[in-house]
């Protein structure tokens, strides 16, 4: 498959000059490593480009097209899903169910006419479960019942609902057993297959 840049960063840095003059271009159907151990702000780099973090300079462009002003909202829009590495705390929400957590971003997409369909929605909760192979005893079980690793795929599954272009992954393989890690790099490398941009930035030099 042909490969072209889906997400160019060039020159950004944050109005609390904690990111400075950072670029990188990300391709479809590729990987993308990023490098850094703890304090080394590449977690802030990332909350620039999905727009948690203000910026002050520097250009953001999906697929060829300049972002004028980087927000959440805009970027999971765009195509843009960011997946950080603090997942208790930012990630997700433990008191509420795997399928609540898992519908966040497209809850949308389950109501019609300002009615919820919660058929739909756990219909969809269940097909990312399985495909994800999720273990946990059902749509209704708490989040915070599960696994670390279980977890990280219930926040994968909430993004691959809404099928976007680009993932920004912040140590994804954090805290997680070496089982898992491996179930977590497949997934990662599914992305990339189905041509997806990815990066993933790690603490780890081998990951």
């Amino acid at each position: 498959t042909q490969s072209f840049p889906a997400l160019t960063i060039s020159h950004l840095s944050s109005a609390d000059h904690i990111v400075k003059d950072a670029s990188i271009t990300v391709h479809t159907g590729r990987i993308t490593g990023m490098f850094g151990l703890c304090g080394s702000r590449r977690t802030e780099f990332l909350e620039c480009i999905y727009g948690i973090r203000r910026i002050s300079g520097g250009t953001i462009e999906i697929s060829g097209e300049k972002v004028k002003k980087p927000t959440p909202v805009n970027s999971i829009k765009k195509g843009i899903a960011f997946i950080c590495e603090d997942r208790r705390r930012k990630a997700m929400i433990p008191s509420f169910t795997v399928e609540e957590n898992m519908i966040l971003s497209s809850i949308d997409h389950y109501s019609k006419k300002g009615l919820f369909s919660t058929t739909a929605a756990v219909s969809a909760a269940k097909d990312m479960i399985n495909a994800l192979k999720i273990r946990c005893t059902g749509t209704s079980q708490s989040a915070c019942e599960l696994s670390g690793g279980n977890q990280q795929k219930v926040i994968l599954g909430r993004w691959l609902l809404l099928n976007p272009d680009v993932f920004l992954l912040d140590d994804p393989t954090r805290g997680i057993d070496v089982g898992a890690k491996y179930e977590i790099y497949q997934l990662i490398f599914d992305l990339a297959k189905q041509n997806k941009g990815v990066i993933i930035c790690s603490s780890e030099m081998p990951e």
